[in-house]
């Protein structure tokens, strides 16, 4: 039956749990289809093993021709079975027994096929002969113990035959085993006595080897080079309703070969060991195939999360929160620049440097997991978080006019995500940064400053790292390297760096500050990409040596396809490759990281634009002076000169002012327009405007605004017809004349706001401050 969906969905459920909340460190599940393909190129390397015969006159002749054995893994349907056992099958191509008397008790034992269950035993090889059967294919550090994994087919109990999968031969047919034995029980006893011999033969001549494992003696502490201390093996049944297999199945192929044999680890530098050792069923470690020309996923290797993300991977990537700081440092005041009493603000910024933290090995730059609040124990994702905030006192020094003050705060959030049954891990990372700084001539009112800055910098990065693997390497001299996990970045090595911008939102009154954010850009980018190089480094040292200390008996494991499981477990894929003749497996030992490198500081200094206090062109109002309240129009003049030296540029004037009867307000008309736009009515008021220089076409807009309680707002907007910058040349005036009946007796205001204008077109801020014209 081919597979479905549903298989594939749930190898990425499996995880490492255990009941009552614990867990393995590390699983490695191989297929019964994959053990039995050992078992098959083991024969084939070793025909000699293939051949038995034994016995004399006296007990009778016993020869053998034997196919490969076969493991059978029970399914759930052998529900009695024991989670440590599993059927050994082994099988004719020809053979005979004779007994004592001389008489052929079986004359061919071609076809006959024997399945008994045996248990699955660990033991420690410290016999210099045992070790000596796999010097020639391992070579292995020498302070580690080999630990042979093995079927125990010496304590066979062949009232335990299973009979529903054994078979004999009779008048050239297949027919089962137990029918025969009824109608020969002197000669299957017999028989059953050589085939004990037999599995002592097979015993002797490690035919019965399931596999190897490798352990760190137990003096020796370490951090996590996932050396197995603790071996537990059992039986995963392989379950599938969709493919008919609701309960599991026992037998070879389908379903069947699904059924897997565990490698359940602990290893130095991992978590507590279970105090349940069954492994739950979350899912199958195994396949069934697609087609008649593939094998499917013939066994799995998950690594727990806590030594996955929380000892190899976020360890190194917390480099990277570090890299991506930004970090201000107090603000402080140059009083050196006495123009008009207003002094600048001096900021110091840096990235990747916190004067307060030298190395990123402290808890300061940690990954938090966070969880499914619907299972809290599966970490959906990892987030790291960090503020830095700065501020001054008000400042104010004698003979300055302004007091001022200034505050910077950056917020850095970094987050590590990915999908479950993907290869990617995602790293995104978050940066808002303000900046702010305020004078005003009051010292309590910061509220309505004179002017001010909130510029806010928001930086925006990704890093894709792609789980993958590489094959085995074969040597000239013999040597075998197994595939090795490795993770990449998803980018070329010198720019690793996924995505990265800085934006920029200036919020500016009365002040012009240039934006750093490509400076900032540009010194994230340097310190990040120093970072990334040790980074993947160091998590190649950790992923290198995973699943390398278990091997099948003559054999290395292959690992493909590797992928972020459900459980934020690394999932990959195994398969098998065998030794050929002559060849040998270096089993590897864990390189040291390299340690954490101090950060030095590489600070950018941020210096705001001289500060503008005061209008561009000098505003004079003529006359300083109306007389309020009269019965007749009054003209008001307020002309602005250029007196500096070079070119006034802006984009336009605005004139503010307000009319109405009540005090506060200048002028008392309700409506007021251009003389040149419209014809006014006798109760208008006329504005006009005029220019020592005539080059340039105007447009002058009149605007109403709201009605405040009998107080109108009024503004007045100049620029060019055509939208070009409006230029003033050294000593050219433009003025703004206002025709209209004055208001109430007082001290006006008629505020100006000059925008301005760059030489190259862009605009550059504005400026607005009022002047005072009074009415008496």
């Amino acid at each position: 039956m081919s597979a479905d969906k549903w298989d594939y969905e749930s190898r990425i459920d499996t995880s490492t749990r255990t009941d009552n909340g614990g867990a393995y460190d590390q699983v490695i599940a191989l297929s019964q289809g994959l053990i039995n393909e050992n078992f098959q190129k083991l024969y084939d390397l070793y025909p000699e093993l293939r051949e038995f015969k034994a016995g004399n006159e006296d007990v009778g002749i016993f020869t053998g021709k034997l196919l490969a054995p076969r493991v059978l893994i029970p399914g759930e349907d052998k529900g009695s079975f024991l989670l440590g056992e599993v059927f050994f099958q082994f099988r004719f191509t020809s053979g005979s027994f004779t007994n004592p008397r001389g008489s052929l008790v079986v004359s061919d034992l071609s076809d006959w096929v024997f399945t008994i269950p045996v248990p699955i035993t660990a033991e420690e090889l410290s016999d210099p002969k045992q070790k000596e059967q796999f010097s020639d294919r391992f070579d292995y550090p020498g302070d580690y113990s080999i630990e042979r994994l093995y079927m125990k087919l010496s304590v066979a109990n062949w009232d335990r035959l299973d009979y529903t999968l054994s078979l004999a031969k009779e008048d050239g047919k297949q027919v089962k085993y137990m029918d025969w034995k009824d109608e020969n029980s002197d000669s299957a006893l017999s028989l059953e006595f050589w085939l004990g011999q037999l599995m002592k033969y097979l015993e002797k001549k490690s035919v019965n080897s399931l596999g190897l494992s490798f352990k760190s003696p137990p003096e020796t502490k370490s951090d996590a080079t996932f050396v197995p201390k603790l071996l537990v093996n059992q039986v995963h049944h392989y379950k599938s309703a969709k493919n008919g297999a609701s309960n599991g199945q026992t037998g070879i192929g389908g379903a069947g070969d699904c059924n897997c044999l565990l490698y359940l680890e602990m290893v130095e530098g991992g978590g507590p060991e279970p105090a349940d050792r069954r492994l739950i069923w979350s899912g199958n470690f195994a396949t069934q195939p697609e087609s008649a020309t593939e094998k499917g996923i013939q066994g799995t290797y998950l690594l727990h999360r806590p030594l996955f993300m929380d000892k190899i991977v976020l360890p190194q990537l917390r480099a990277l929160n570090q890299a991506s700081e930004v970090y201000h440092y107090k603000p402080t005041f140059d009083k050196s620049d006495r123009d008009d009493n207003h002094f600048a603000v001096m900021l110091r910024l840096d990235t990747g440097h916190d004067p307060n933290i030298e190395f990123d090995d402290g808890g300061e730059y940690d990954f938090k997991p966070v969880t499914d609040p619907a299972d809290e124990k599966r970490v959906v994702s990892y987030e790291w978080n960090k503020t830095n905030s700065q501020s001054t006192d008000v400042e104010k020094q004698p003979g300055y006019l302004f007091w001022a003050k200034a505050s910077t705060e950056d917020q850095m959030k970094t987050s590590v995500t990915w999908t479950p049954g993907s290869n990617q891990i995602i790293l995104s990372g978050s940066t808002i940064s303000k900046e702010k700084s305020y004078w005003t001539k009051t010292k309590d009112d910061f509220n309505n400053p004179s002017s001010y800055f909130e510029d806010e910098y928001t930086v925006e990065w990704s890093l894709k790292l792609n789980l993958v693997t590489t094959p085995p390497v074969k040597k000239a001299n013999g040597e075998r390297s197994s595939s090795s996990l490795q993770i990449v970045p998803e980018k070329p090595a010198d720019q690793p760096i996924t995505s990265m911008s800085v934006g920029f939102r200036p919020d500016q009154h009365n002040m012009r500050m240039n934006g750093h954010n490509a400076v900032l850009e540009a010194a994230l980018k340097t310190r990040m990409n120093d970072q990334i190089g040790r980074v993947v480094e160091n998590i190649q040292k950790g992923l290198e040596v995973t699943g390398k200390f278990t091997y099948p008996g003559n054999g290395v494991l292959i690992f493909e396809k590797p992928v972020v499981g459900l459980y934020a477990d690394l999932n990959a894929q195994v398969s098998y490759d065998k030794l050929e003749s002559r060849e040998w497996i270096n089993v590897p030992k864990k390189r040291p990281n390299d340690g954490p490198s101090r950060i030095e500081p590489n600070p950018i200094n941020v210096q705001p634009s001289p500060s503008r206090n005061r209008h561009l062109l000098t505003w004079k109002p003529v006359p300083t002076s109306l007389r309020a309240l009269g019965d007749n129009p009054q003209t008001l003049t307020i002309r602005g000169t250029n007196s500096t030296k070079q070119p006034a540029r802006f984009s336009s004037f605005t004139f503010a002012f307000k009319t109405g009867p009540r005090r506060g307000c200048l002028f008392t008309n309700d409506q007021y327009v251009y003389a040149e736009g419209g014809t006014p009515s006798p109760d208008d008021g006329v504005i006009k405007l005029l220019q020592s220089s005539n080059e340039s076409k105007y447009s002058v807009t009149p605007t109403k605004g709201d009605n405040n309680h009998g107080i109108i707002s009024w503004t007045v907007t100049v620029k060019t017809s055509d939208g070009s910058t409006l230029t003033l040349a050294p000593d050219t005036w433009i003025e703004l004349q206002i025709t209209a009946l004055v208001g109430p007796s007082g001290v006006h205001e008629l505020e100006i706001d000059e925008a301005y204008r760059k030489e190259n077109g862009n605009d550059d801020g504005d400026f607005k401050a009022s002047v005072e014209v009074r009415a008496s």
